[in-house]
């Protein structure tokens, strides 16, 4: 259960919106005329991730980047007032559309610490002989930089005050605390006495919202294969269950954890100690899964395989899909939905932490994103890992943002409320294979 959480707004990474950039400093002066009377630029699709990949070339001169949920704008923060300039001529340089939806102006204050500052605790903290790690021990389960604080957050299970001052007295007031629940993979394994070949056929139509109708659903797919698909590997009288995640240039993603390399993975479920599959989805050829890793796997399709075995569209519903339009950073504060083929999707999510790491399984995982849920509603449960992270765009389709890793999840046999959960951010997930 978490014990602290701060309100964060809706909104879609995917959608135009129209910025209009003021300055507000912390002390009297104020930035030039060139930087106070921007003209308005309009940013489309994944244009907000963009602008934070572009800010953070300058990490010296940039604190982070948030949706703000009280003023409803997007807030860059820097530590130097001198850099207002620069930062507005990054703003400026973002490709512009025609398009116009929903307006959220752009607000530039100053904070204390730096993004680079902020980043060598992040990375410090990597180290297992990092003395605040070792204080906290087990009880560590995530890190990273909360922008709208301008702080690095430890997410503990427990805390004592001797450890908040040790922290003060080693980072001062760039590191902040908060209780949470343990983080567990999001797999699934099942006893299974049988396992049965089921024969598919897939037709694909384009309808309105460009939607696509598959005969077959995300249990029992048929060729091409979509995310959102349940897969599994059969071994010794036993299936792991995940979910595919989006499609790779030669194959599709999934979580490292979820399957070892070479292993040749199915597309399935389990009922009634059966495995049903359609057949094999491929092989794990690319994984990313340990210390100061990612959780990512590329699962491509066997050399038997035609081409055309995946398709860049992922399921919504368990008989629904939307085309794959595009990948985007994430900014924190925005909106999410995690679509893992047990839960479903849910688009209640909130990103918070940002391309930060985790204790998970024992390894030090990073390229991670965690967010949770608005409402309380469960985001993540056993079987989701490797699941798509996605927002729904204005054209009916979709942009992933990366797949899932775990969450509060619990032991199989003690489910946990599943209302926090991490992902592998997909600017890293794209490293082990070409998107």
């Amino acid at each position: 259960m978490i014990t602290k959480w701060r309100a964060r707004p809706l909104i879609l990474i995917g959608t135009t919106v129209l910025l209009t950039v003021s300055f507000i400093s912390s002390g009297a002066a104020q930035a030039s005329n060139d930087s106070e009377v921007l003209k308005q630029i309009t940013l489309d699709n994944s244009s907000a991730g963009r602008l934070a990949d572009t800010l953070k070339q300058d990490a010296a001169g940039f604190g982070g980047i948030y949706f703000d949920k009280k003023s409803q704008r997007y807030v860059i923060t820097t530590p130097s007032i001198d850099k207002f300039d620069a930062i507005a001529k990054k703003v400026q340089s973002i490709s512009s559309s025609t398009q116009t939806v929903q307006q959220f102006p752009v607000e530039v204050k100053t904070a204390k610490h730096s993004s680079a500052d902020l980043n060598a605790i992040v990375d410090k903290l990597r180290d297992p002989a990092n003395e605040l790690r070792l204080r906290l021990g087990d009880t560590l389960t995530d890190w990273g930089i909360v922008a709208s604080d301008n702080k690095v957050r430890l997410d503990v299970t427990r805390l004592d005050t001797s450890i908040v001052d040790f922290a003060d007295q080693r980072y001062g007031d760039a590191v902040e605390f908060r209780a949470t629940d343990a983080n567990r993979v999001a797999t699934r394994t099942d006893k299974v006495n049988s396992v049965v070949r089921v024969a598919t056929t897939k037709t694909t139509s384009a309808t309105k919202a460009a939607k696509l109708d598959a005969a077959p659903d995300r249990f029992l797919d048929g060729v091409p294969y979509w995310a959102g698909d349940r897969i599994g590997y059969y071994s010794n009288g036993v299936v792991t269950q995940c979910t595919s995640g989006f499609v790779a240039q030669a194959g599709m993603f999934t979580a490292g954890h979820c399957f070892d390399q070479n292993v040749t993975v199915e597309q399935g479920y389990v009922s009634g100690g059966t495995f049903y599959t359609t057949g094999n989805m491929g092989a794990v050829t690319a994984r990313a899964w340990g210390n100061n890793q990612t959780d990512a796997e590329s699962i491509d399709p066997n050399a038997s395989n035609p081409p055309g075995y995946v398709a860049p569209a992922v399921y919504v519903t368990d008989n629904d899909a939307l085309p794959e339009h595009a990948i985007s950073s994430t900014i924190s504060g925005s909106s999410f939905c995690t679509d893992g083929s047990f839960t479903g999707e849910n688009c209640s999510g909130i990103i918070d932490i940002v391309q930060g790491c985790a204790l998970i399984e024992n390894f030090t995982v990073c390229g991670i994103d965690t967010g949770y849920s608005s409402n309380g509603s469960r985001l993540v449960q056993h079987g989701d890992s490797g699941g798509p992270v996605e927002v729904h765009d204005t054209t009916g389709g979709l942009i992933v943002l990366g797949v899932i890793s775990a969450g509060n999840v619990g032991d199989e046999t003690n489910p946990g409320p599943g209302n926090n959960v991490l992902f592998s951010d997909a600017q890293f997930v794209c490293q082990i294979n070409v998107c």
